[in-house]
């Protein structure tokens, strides 16, 4: 017969490897039988709150919380303190409250360290990773994903190596390399494998259809991300059948398969509600749901999701995604549109500072609202609005940490001089472009810079030849235009992942 911390150490096995239909009832069964008082029944409540948060269930958390904080000040066992923390820390994450939760796992980190808990020290990097991860300081949290990686975990703590090298592959994604995102989710569905995490294999395999999606490689995305869905509805593993099917309406997006993508995401809707997974990924359903009601000209419908997401993101403390705030545009006609317009501005400059596959897809949006309205209306202040938000958008560019992506803002920042007049030294700057993309080795963007260059230098000419016959011999030489330079950086959005 087993011992209770064999039964303890086997429902953590169980959790360790994505088995919460297991691991639940036995720790709620140990529970039963040891006393809140004794180390072992603390220990046990603290891994039932665990399993609950990472199985999606948020339910009794704040309960567990309150009841376990007491009884471990009781005990004074710096084992147990410190997994009190890390569920402390779990919580803060799910509950989208990263800053809090990032000083705490630091703290607790260092106690890990000097105490030698070493598993418990590789958990709190990862869980730390996560943090920097969630507050959009990418390179802080691939060094703690690499110090994972890097502490042996191969041989001690395989699955936590797994889970580091698929942060590490989210990592990647973020910047835009999906040769290397691929590369290290390929990693870790291996030690996943190997381990026997079929939860770990299915996450990957889903993140894998998304990047696959983000490529443009659609059939391949939907085989993965079906596959997926029908594994983990069988399996009961309800927050990765919600998450596969808002992975899956997308490509159906992609495909133009909207009947297709109302239907999973009516699906993903009704799986989050039953499970009760009431986090971001929840508010990103009801996205899809109302764009595929939109597709489909079913406006009303549209609209009263579009309420429900509002609604329930109002309850939240996390920034409005700009998606809800484009779709609700979408859904507006007349006083209502130019308010939900001015929201979208108002919004926008409020996080200037947002990461740039964030703001990209709304800024470029708002851009394209204001062109269509100023050439109807000729508002003054709406051009004035546009060429702002070129000029941001090729600045973002050029600042961000991508070569390609500064060459593109170097062109754009070229072009928009262009547009307000500012033609000094505009051949030799669009030479430099073409120059520095050939010798970086992006051919295509020094195809572009080349056409505009070819342009421009057509224009100096028919300008100069304009000047001297006069406006009667001929027509005034054409300028290049906002709508062009809006029209271009779409097609930017489109080329990287933007969109």
């Amino acid at each position: 017969m087993s011992t209770p911390i064999e039964e303890l150490e086997k429902a953590r096995y169980f959790e360790e490897i994505g088995e919460y239909t297991q691991c639940i009832p036995m720790l709620e069964c140990l529970t039963k039988q040891h006393p809140s008082e004794d180390k072992i029944g603390i220990a046990t409540r603290i891994e039932l709150a665990r399993s609950r948060i990472l199985s999606g269930d948020m339910t009794y958390i704040q309960n567990d919380l309150e009841q376990l904080r007491s009884q471990v000040k009781k005990i004074k066992d710096i084992e147990i303190n410190l997994r009190f923390n890390e569920l402390v820390i779990q919580t803060l994450i799910a509950t989208g409250k990263s800053n809090a939760a990032l000083e705490m796992a630091k703290k607790t980190s260092s106690l890990a360290e000097k105490g030698d808990y070493h598993l418990i020290w590789l958990q709190l990097h990862l869980l730390m990773g996560n943090c920097y991860f969630a507050l959009d300081d990418l390179d802080k949290a691939l060094d703690c994903y690499q110090s994972v990686i890097d502490t042996h975990t191969e041989v001690e703590a395989p699955l936590l190596r797994a889970k580091a090298l698929t942060n590490t592959g989210n990592y990647y994604k973020a910047k835009g390399n999906n040769s290397e995102t691929i590369a290290y989710y390929e990693k870790a569905r291996k030690l996943f494998s190997e381990g026997g995490h079929i939860r770990g294999m299915l996450w990957i395999q889903n993140s894998m259809a998304d990047s696959l999606n983000a490529m443009g490689r659609y059939d391949e995305a939907l085989v993965e991300a079906k596959q997926v869905a029908d594994i983990a509805r069988e399996k009961q593993m309800m927050d990765l059948l919600a998450w596969a099917l808002v992975v899956k309406s997308f490509v159906e997006q992609n495909l133009l398969d909207y009947e297709s993508m109302l239907e999973t995401a009516l699906e993903s809707k009704r799986v989050h509600e039953e499970a009760e997974l009431f986090g971001y990924e929840y508010v990103e359903t009801l996205s899809v749901l109302a764009e595929a009601y939109l597709y489909l000209d079913q406006i009303e419908k549209a609209s009263e999701i579009l309420h429900q997401a509002f609604e329930f993101h109002s309850k939240t403390e996390s920034p409005i995604p700009f998606q809800l705030l484009i779709l609700n545009v979408k859904s507006k006609t007349g006083d209502g549109k130019n308010e939900s317009l001015e929201r979208l501005y108002d919004e926008i400059v409020r996080r200037s500072d947002e990461r740039l596959d964030e703001l990209y897809p709304a800024l470029v949006f708002l851009l394209e609202q204001y062109l269509k309205v100023y050439q109807v209306t000729e508002e003054e202040i709406l051009l004035q609005r546009i060429q702002t938000g070129i000029d941001r958008l090729a600045k973002m560019l050029e600042e961000s940490d991508r070569s390609d992506w500064q060459l593109e803002g170097m062109i754009i920042n070229i072009l928009s001089d262009w547009v307000k007049g500012n033609t000094n030294r505009t051949e030799s700057r669009l030479e430099r472009v073409v120059s520095l993309s050939k010798k970086k080795g992006f051919i295509p963007i020094a195809v572009r810079a080349n056409k505009f260059l070819t342009r421009y230098q057509s224009f100096v000419k028919a300008r100069t030849m304009y000047e001297k016959v006069g406006s009667a011999e001929g027509e005034r030489p054409r300028s290049i235009s906002s709508d062009e330079l809006v029209t271009y950086l779409t097609k930017i959005g489109d080329l990287y992942g933007l969109d």
